[in-house]
């Protein structure tokens, strides 16, 4: 009698077990929890900690850049759920709007600190610093959300967006006066440019079917699984260290004690909290990397408070 041939059991994937992606964000946060804060910090300070204005300033452009981006691939992962519930959908955008005006708001107190303290620092500098960060952050909206779901994102953006409206054409009107018309035209010429073509790359790909190439299909594999997880644990790095700067320095300067228990709060009003619960309850949810990126973070925050005393005297100055 033939014996029936035995049934191949499919190989098993760790994506079922674990979504990659996460995985590496946790590394990547577990990373600069070790290499900064518990090697580089204790003798220099902060991660910013030094930069000039104008380098902390295009990282600060850069950063807001890469975490409305972040924000885009978030939102599209709830997308199926939040179709279904429209309680979940308002939830989404609220946390969505607090971020965007955290990151929008609260990022740029430490740069102007700095800029207070420029020689011959050039006037009415601060609407070209809310113009350009405005216009990143939409840049950041249009790269990282799919161009049908523009329409939603005309609350989450509310703040950044009525103000850019405002000052960006005072800062192009700042490039014309103080540094003559070809600078004028140029930055015109630059920031439209960009936009446009960010748009039409962002409108071909998503017509374009990726199934017809499998050379985009790995690169596109490469960029969600690795590369967007790294860039985005930096940004959200200095974009919660420049809050954190920030707050505690004003609360040092109140003679309101920096210590372990208020730096959470911090953590949370900025938005760095509710934007890393939402990344990890993203579908598809998988309970193992709820365990990894609460042990990340958890290694990341005690990180963060082992500098506390040693950081407490640069807050005041």
């Amino acid at each position: 009698m033939n014996e029936s041939p035995a049934v191949a059991k499919p190989p098993f994937r760790i994506g079922k077990l674990i979504n990659l992606n996460e995985l590496i964000f946790d590394i990547a946060l577990t990373v600069i929890g070790v290499m900064v804060y518990r090697m580089v910090v204790p003798k220099t300070g902060f991660l910013t900690s030094g930069m000039d204005f104008w380098t902390l300033f295009i990282i600060v452009l850069g950063v807001q850049f890469i975490v409305v981006v972040f924000f885009g691939s978030i939102y599209r992962q709830f997308e199926e759920i939040a179709e279904g519930h429209g309680f979940v959908r308002v939830l989404i955008n609220i946390i969505l709007f607090v971020a965007i005006t955290g990151v929008y708001v609260l990022m740029p107190l430490e740069l102007f600190r700095i800029f207070e303290h420029m020689e011959n620092a050039p006037t009415d500098f601060s609407f070209v610093v809310f113009g350009l960060m405005g216009y990143m952050i939409i840049l950041g909206a249009l790269a990282g959300f799919r161009l049908d779901q523009i329409e939603s994102l005309k609350y989450i953006l509310y703040v950044p967006g009525m103000v850019t409206i405002a000052t960006l054409p005072i800062a192009i009107i700042y490039f014309f006066i103080n540094h003559g018309v070809l600078a004028g035209i140029l930055t015109i010429v630059i920031l439209a440019g960009i936009l446009i073509g960010v748009f039409f790359l962002k409108k071909r790909l998503e017509n374009k079917d990726p199934s017809e190439n499998k050379t985009v299909i790995r690169l596109k594999s490469v960029l969600y699984m690795a590369v967007i997880p790294i860039l985005t644990v930096v940004a959200l790095t200095i974009w919660q260290e420049l809050t954190l700067i920030s707050t505690a320095r004003s609360m040092a300067n109140n003679d309101l004690a920096i210590s372990a228990e208020n730096i959470l709060p911090i953590l949370l009003w900025s938005g760095f909290i509710p934007v890393r619960i939402l990344a990890a309850l993203a579908p598809p949810y998988k309970p193992v990397n709820t365990v990894i990126t609460l042990g990340s973070f958890y290694f990341y925050y005690i990180s963060l408070v082992s500098v506390i005393d040693k950081i407490a005297a640069v807050m005041t100055k």
